[in-house]
């Protein structure tokens, strides 16, 4: 996807990234039958996965990650992870 897909396209930076999540937790056995609101940890996300996840999530949507200021909380479920990285789309402009 081109970043500048993305701009304005919430529903589909959601889509990818539940997309991507759903593909990680399949991979490790794990049920993938999750929504936006599930915390990361209680769905099995530990946190090289979800270094492994924004790895992806940044080659899959041309983006650069490089010097972001993550912190745990942004990523705590799949719709904190969703906005926080919409916010760093558009800070990105």
């Amino acid at each position: 996807m081109e970043r500048s897909e993305m701009h304005g396209g919430d529903a589909k930076l959601l889509k990818i990234i539940l997309e991507i999540v759903r593909r990680h937790l399949r991979k490790k056995g794990l049920p993938d039958a999750v929504n936006e609101d599930d915390a990361l940890a209680s769905i099995g996300i530990n946190s090289i996965d979800l270094i492994t996840l924004l790895l992806e999530i940044e080659d899959r949507c041309a983006l650069s990650f490089s010097g972001a200021k993550f912190r745990t909380e942004h990523f705590r479920t799949i719709a904190s992870m969703h906005d926080r990285l919409l916010r760093f789309t558009r800070e990105q402009e």
